[in-house]
């Protein structure tokens, strides 16, 4: 049953984004097809710019329908008049909660890669060259100085930012459940609720900062000057598995607030 209704998540997000796609692979082709007329006419300058600005809308535009759809889906499927059926279906919340967020964040990783490929598109020939050339470059220079890491890091950046998005999602669909619990005004009481918790995350992290600079003034510059190329690297992993691990964890307390509305204090409209 669960991968059934991973399925039909998946087949949602793909049918609402579909013609998003469509249209932003259109523009990525109509802006390549007019850069095979390059000259230095004003008329040809002013096309291009064009292509380039419609492009960066199109994509803009892209990402941000997919976050629309990822949340209203968590709102609309579970909190409204499609609730009654959901929470129907033979599924615990446990699950519900799981295929939503796997989904959402695949939804995500399809929009980048659809988004990466019409760059691409858009700047086949010399132009996708130089840029490849460029990221070429850049890759020979991080592996002279970073050496076996520069793998590794690239892969824990990838798990971060994967964590990362699964968290910020998490975050929103806790506010949402959270919303339900009041009468009236759900999603604005939602809308107060996120940012509630945003202003005490940069409460918390100006605190922090505050208090880590003021006991690092008199020993971190020592402790720095005592790195070596050996265990920078190490320190780079360290820190990225600490931020991995602070991922993971709020995403669990996010995870467990939304269960625990969605088992025991669920207010359908």
């Amino acid at each position: 049953m669960v991968r059934k209704l991973f399925k039909h998540e998946m087949f949602y997000y793909i049918r609402s984004l579909l013609l998003v796609y469509i249209i932003l692979g259109g523009i990525a082709l109509i802006g390549r097809f007019i850069a095979f007329f390059e000259a230095d006419a004003v008329s040809y300058t002013i096309l291009r710019g064009s292509s380039i600005f419609a492009l960066v809308v199109a994509i803009i535009a892209t990402l941000c329908l997919t976050f629309v759809f990822v949340i209203s889906r968590y709102y609309k499927n579970m909190f409204t008049g499609e609730g009654y059926l959901t929470l129907t279906l033979p599924v615990t919340a446990t699950n519900h909660l799981f295929v939503k967020i796997v989904a959402a964040v695949l939804t995500y990783l399809i929009s980048g890669v659809v988004c990466l490929l019409s760059v691409c598109v858009f700047t086949v020939g010399e132009q996708l060259n130089m840029l490849l050339q460029g990221v070429a470059e850049i890759w020979d220079y991080g592996t002279e100085v970073a050496g076996g890491h520069l793998i590794l890091f690239v892969l824990e950046l990838i798990l971060i930012m994967i964590v990362g998005t699964a968290s910020e999602i998490l975050m929103i669909y806790m506010c949402i459940s959270l919303g339900q619990l009041f009468n009236k005004n759900r999603v604005l009481a939602a809308v107060g609720v996120y940012f509630a918790l945003y202003i005490f995350y940069q409460i918390l992290s100006t605190v922090f900062s505050i208090i880590f600079s003021i006991s690092s003034m008199t020993w971190l510059g020592e402790w720095m000057a005592s790195l070596t190329s050996w265990n920078i690297p190490l320190l780079v992993h360290a820190f990225a598995g600490v931020m991995f691990v602070w991922s993971l964890i709020i995403s669990g307390v996010y995870f467990g607030v939304s269960r625990f509305v969605l088992t025991r204090k669920l207010n359908l409209e």
